[in-house]
């Protein structure tokens, strides 16, 4: 892997911490990226018209946070 991201909403620290912990302890090197709220989301952005309506807040915060990872 070129490398390794972990996604992980900022509220969440007790989350990072147990992923920094692990990735220590395996000696990997890995870059945290905040996760995004999906509440907090723009209709107008999700893929197709009307998602919002099938995809809960937790999915669409997901989808997000690994859009932002792809665009860099």
């Amino acid at each position: 892997f070129e490398k390794i991201y972990i996604v992980n909403l900022p509220a969440r620290s007790d989350h990072r911490d147990h992923m920094a912990l692990a990735a220590a302890l395996s000696d990997l090197e890995v870059e945290f990226r905040d996760g995004v709220v999906g509440s907090t989301v723009l209709d107008k952005v999700l893929p197709p018209p009307g998602s919002r309506q099938r995809l809960k807040d937790g999915e669409i915060g997901c989808w997000r946070a690994h859009m932002d990872i792809l665009q860099q």
